[in-house]
């Protein structure tokens, strides 16, 4: 199983050092899905995702590239940061990336300033942020046809990349836009 256990528990692939399902997904999306208008806005059948899940979590082999609607294809990558026990940026440097998020330095100043903290992130999910970053900068290069802008894919994946381990909702609604900012500059 990989859905819904620690990043420390899942199997990694020796050559690609991070989870193969993690591969697979951004390699047939980065390869068949950069035109796909609204890939990660419009949202496949919960059913549909749930039920490859289950398929490929019964050791069924998947051929990714052979499903036809890649919004499925996207709704299980989402699924699996969603499931995530802890996202991918760990609790531990959430409020260090707030922090910077909220203070009154310009853009620029930010960036360089969260930077240092994303390197404190464990190897394993470094590797996949910076992949999954790639991914979505070219993404963001069709964004004309496929609407994709770092502002849409901030908030489309902010959920499953960046949050607190206890949630409330006045601190949800405050501090959402600055997850938004530090998601859209990863």
């Amino acid at each position: 199983n990989v859905f819904g256990i620690p990043l420390s528990q899942v199997e990694v692939d020796e050559d690609e050092e991070m989870p193969l399902i993690w591969v697979h997904l951004i390699s047939v999306l980065e390869s068949h899905a950069c035109d796909t208008k609204g890939l990660f806005r419009v949202t496949a059948s919960t059913a549909a995702i749930d039920e490859l899940i289950t398929r490929y979590e019964a050791g069924e082999d998947i051929d990714w590239n052979e499903i036809d609607d890649k919004h499925l294809v996207g709704g299980v990558l989402m699924a699996f940061l969603l499931r995530l026990p802890e996202p991918l940026i760990p609790f531990s440097i959430y409020d260090k990336l707030i922090e910077v998020a909220m203070s009154d330095k310009d853009k620029e100043t930010k960036l360089y300033n969260i930077k240092p903290i994303l390197q404190e992130l464990p190897t394993l999910n470094r590797t996949m942020l910076e992949v999954l970053g790639d991914f979505l900068d070219t993404l963001t290069r069709d964004a004309d046809d496929n609407m994709m802008t770092a502002d849409n894919l901030a908030i489309c994946f902010a959920p499953g990349l960046m949050r607190r381990e206890v949630e409330e909702l006045t601190q949800l609604m405050k501090e959402s836009p600055f997850v938004n900012e530090i998601v859209s500059a990863v």
